[in-house]
């Protein structure tokens, strides 16, 4: 599935925001929290450990990064 939004945001700014794991329940529908973010995030391999759901109906869970081309892509 592929999903688009317009913005009126620059790519480095976008880019920005998907660099920082932290802020990864703000822009992924259904993340609750953020329990740890790797120090090389977003770099191939690093996680991001989450949760998915609302309490009391919490699922741990974790995010890997498969690849990245900073600036332009994020998988």
């Amino acid at each position: 599935m592929t999903v688009t939004r317009d913005t009126t945001a620059t790519r480095q700014q976008v880019w920005d925001v998907l660099a920082d794991g932290w802020t990864y329940s703000g822009w992924v529908v259904g993340n609750s929290r953020i329990r740890a973010v790797s120090s090389h995030w977003p770099a191939p391999g690093s996680r991001i450990l989450h949760s998915i759901g609302t309490w009391p109906a919490v699922i741990d869970d974790e995010t890997v990064v498969e690849k990245c081309d900073p600036g332009r892509e994020l998988v």
